[in-house]
């Protein structure tokens, strides 16, 4: 697998590009099993795709959709990362995706959870370099 590498740019680059797909107005809704975000899921053909907007956003990266199905259809940001080799995410980056994860499982649109997480991450000074 090639490098990925995702700093804060990239990051909200990934994340407005999967709103453009669906609409800044698109509420996720939250799996009534596991009562948390999927990463992924299965399509009735067996198809695997992204769920949440992260999930998304991180296969359109390059994650192979099957591995993150397997061993990270619910982690969160954090855990999904770590299993993702090749993967390489700043700490502000990070944080913005973590940022918008956590807002979007609160059932904010994704266009406004994507906005707050900006202004939340604008805050802090955090690094933004590997």
């Amino acid at each position: 697998m090639n490098e990925v590498r995702i700093d804060y740019a990239k990051a909200v680059d990934m994340i407005n590009q999967e709103i453009a797909k669906e609409s800044p107005d698109y509420v996720y809704q939250i799996g009534e099993i596991y009562r948390s975000c999927s990463n992924t899921t299965e399509l009735p053909d067996g198809t695997v795709v992204g769920s949440c907007v992260v999930g998304r956003a991180l296969i359109s990266a390059g994650a192979d959709a099957k591995f993150l199905h397997k061993e990270a259809q619910f982690k969160d940001v954090e855990g999904a990362l770590a299993l993702l080799d090749g993967f390489y995410v700043t700490p502000k980056a990070f944080e913005f995706l973590a940022n918008v994860q956590a807002r979007q499982d609160m059932g904010t649109t994704w266009g406004d959870a994507t906005k707050r997480a900006q202004e939340s991450v604008s805050k802090f000074d955090l690094r933004d370099e590997f």
